[in-house]
């Protein structure tokens, strides 16, 4: 059977978080009552108050409140479960996935489009539908299964999935270098994209990897390299992978021998220029191993390849230490994570993955002119940091010491300031409208 990986945030804990779990368990909808409806936590707020829908007196409706869905994974005793949990506000008092509904087995993976909340749970390779009512309840809305695909899981994070159009998406077999299109609407499987006479393949150099999907026009594009995990090595060979969205077609592979490993979440500016930017392991391969420094490119907007021009090279902004995890915010104004050598301690037999793996970095903020510093606001941290930009403001999740709580910032006038905090793991957090 073919078991997609996760790839970039998904598989920051490693090999062992990212296995699949062998329960036979499916998602159960835990605290959410004979209906399947989880119910809405912490501040948000719905109905006449929050925006929600019209009373029966027919008085004139409000704008549909703001809703937002986030996917937390928690441990407990070498297993973990996961929930989905629809969030009102971004000011919530506090994060309470009890309220969620509840996927054993495993991590769950979601993904919003066109108002729907999609989740592929863990231990079974399908995508669930979920609208959310005007009460801010997730109510199940159907199932498209991918088991006659030879999947035995599959990741609907941005790596694992690319929504096309309201009618069109890719999952990506992250193992063979395939994609099935379904289609969102109606919950059909409607065929595979063509990458015939393309090499995605690559055992020799270790297991297929990338970035995350960015669609612009009838263009989807990923990075391509590969990952040897027993080894921690990152080939040097790096595609830009174009796929033709209206034929369905992988039609280009374009070496670029910059800036490896680019394997984070794709950004992008006001301008639709797409920022490409590597993860956190890389890092360590850079200093024990001597190997290529990190940097960030631009997919320019009028292009179909990367600008030959534009590298953000971190060491250059930083006296001299490297980083990751470049994400663009707005105004100009991106933010990073910069590691810091002399605040880890390496041995001869300390590894590239264990060098990183430790509370040495800080979040920088970048300017795009080439203007740079460290955050305020925040202590020394790993570097897993997702970045965030919801309805006008700047968000952070950065992981707990010991990876088993995440604490929600916001960024403002150049600091970050606490918000609330989210139980185990989790980099999904999106706005569902």
């Amino acid at each position: 059977m073919k078991t997609l990986l996760f790839l970039g945030l998904a598989c920051l804990l490693g090999a062992a978080a990212c296995s699949a779990n062998n329960a036979d368990e499916s998602a159960t909808d835990s605290n959410a009552g004979a209906s399947g409806q989880a119910s809405v936590p912490g501040k948000g707020g719905f109905g006449p108050d929050g925006g929600g829908a019209a009373g029966e007196s027919g008085a004139p409706t409000q704008a549909p409140a703001p809703l937002y869905v986030v996917a937390n994974e928690v441990y407990a005793n070498d297993e973990s479960t996961s929930y989905v949990t629809v969030l009102g506000s971004l000011d919530v008092a506090e994060f309470d996935s009890s309220g969620g509904i509840e996927f054993p087995g495993g991590r769950a993976t979601l993904a919003t489009h066109a108002g729907w909340v999609f989740v592929a749970p863990p231990t079974s390779p399908e995508i669930r539908r979920f609208r959310v009512t005007d009460a801010g309840k997730l109510e199940p809305d159907g199932v498209v299964s991918f088991l006659d695909y030879g999947l035995d899981g599959l990741a609907l994070d941005d790596w694992g999935n690319s929504f096309v159009s309201d009618t069109k998406a890719y999952v990506h077999n992250l193992v063979d270098g395939t994609s099935v299109i379904w289609n969102p609407s109606e919950l059909t499987i409607t065929g595979e994209v063509d990458v015939s006479g393309f090499e995605l393949v690559r055992p020799e150099l270790g297991d297929l990897n990338g970035s995350a999907g960015f669609v612009r026009g009838n263009r989807l594009f990923r990075t391509v390299f590969w990952s040897n995990w027993d080894e921690e090595q990152t080939s040097s060979e790096q595609y830009l992978a174009v796929y033709d969205t209206d034929t369905d077609k992988l039609i280009a592979l374009d070496a670029e021998t910059r800036c490896p490993g680019l394997s984070n979440l794709v950004s992008q500016d006001e301008a639709g220029n797409a920022y490409f930017s590597n993860w956190i392991w890389n890092v360590g391969e850079s200093i024990l191993r001597e190997a290529p420094k990190s940097c960030v490119l631009q997919l320019p907007a009028d292009s179909e390849g990367f600008d030959p021009d534009f590298r953000l090279d971190y060491a250059a902004l930083t006296d001299g230490r490297e980083g990751a995890v470049f994400n663009y915010l707005a105004d100009g104004q991106g933010v990073m994570s910069i590691f810091y050598e002399e605040q880890a301690t390496a041995t001869a037999e300390t590894t590239p993955n264990e060098l990183v793996s430790v509370p040495a970095w800080k979040v920088w903020s970048v300017d795009l002119n080439g203007e740079a510093a460290p955050l305020e606001g925040l202590d020394w941290m790993l570097g897993a940091v997702t970045p965030l930009r919801l309805d006008g403001r700047s968000l952070l999740m950065v992981p707990g010491e010991d990876w088993s709580i995440i604490h929600v910032h916001e960024i403002v006038d150049g600091r970050a300031e606490p918000r609330f905090d989210i139980p185990g793991w989790s980099y999904q957090f999106v706005k569902v409208r």
